[in-house]
């Protein structure tokens, strides 16, 4: 989707016949034709002031897309305020709470390409006993190729010395969960995720870090091109709270990493 009112793109690579051409380039030689299709079309309105961010989710809605992948172009690492308004930027904003599917967002290209490369892709997923948490261990695997490792954390408060009842049962719900993606490999026709790498992870919580500290420094630790955080979509649509919770906002602005934003909806 792009701005036909910004005449000053016309004639430099950015304008949208060069942006097509390039995309189209770049999928020809990286995948069949069967598994992308391009679609370059000017936003909904005329008016300067309107953004094209609308006009995407509506697309993205309307084709009931599982991903909608952006790219974050403002300040890199560390955000300890918020920039065009939002902690994240307008475009993004608008993205997590409109639209359905879940949001992968690219802040570093170079490791971004492990996706369809090679190269061993890491993901640390955020994790509590709540189904958002869960739907983004899900879309961690889907994004996931044979090879690939899944770090699954949860931090311990700091005056949890010993496991609680909570942890006991965050860490059998997803030993049934790694045994069951682990248990399909037996029949290799059918097998789809088994040939993950999935690691739960308790950590203890250091004293003066707080939880999203310790995650961000968790997935420096391990190398992780991705950080996943999971939220119900429902939070702002119906019960009129920030889009994200406080601790996972928190991760994403402490972090210079690629992040996977995991919408959960109710119905599903």
């Amino acid at each position: 989707i792009y701005d036909n009112t910004k005449d000053y793109l016309v004639g430099t690579k950015f304008n949208p016949e060069r942006l097509e051409q390039t995309v189209n380039d770049i999928c020809l030689t990286s995948v069949s034709k069967s598994r992308y299709a391009v679609l370059f079309q000017p936003k909904h309105t005329n008016d300067k002031d309107v953004q094209v961010g609308p006009s995407l989710i509506d697309q993205a809605n309307a084709d009931h897309s599982d991903f909608v992948i952006m790219g974050l172009v403002g300040r890199k690492g560390i955000k300890k305020s918020s920039f065009a308004g939002t902690p994240m930027g307008k475009q993004l904003d608008f993205a997590m709470s409109h639209t359905n599917g879940s949001i992968v967002v690219i802040q570093d290209v170079q490791t971004a390409t492990t996706l369809k490369s090679n190269t061993k892709t890491v993901f640390a997923v955020s994790v509590c006993l709540n189904t958002a948490s869960t739907k983004g261990f899900i879309d961690a695997l889907r994004l996931s190729k044979p090879g690939d490792e899944i770090h699954v954390v949860y931090v311990k408060s700091f005056l949890e010395r010993t496991e609680s009842d909570y942890t006991i049962a965050l860490r059998t719900k997803f030993a049934k969960l790694f045994a069951a993606i682990h248990e399909e490999m037996k029949d290799v026709a059918h097998a789809t995720y088994g040939d993950r790498v999935c690691t739960f992870h308790l950590l203890e919580k250091k004293k003066g870090y707080t939880t999203p500290q310790a995650i961000v420094e968790f997935a420096d630790d391990v190398g992780a091109h991705f950080i996943v955080v999971g939220t119900n979509v429902l939070r702002s649509r119906e019960k009129g709270k920030e889009h994200l919770g406080s601790i996972s906002m928190q991760i994403l602005m402490d972090s210079h990493k690629n992040f996977v934003i995991a919408h959960y909806h109710p119905s599903e």
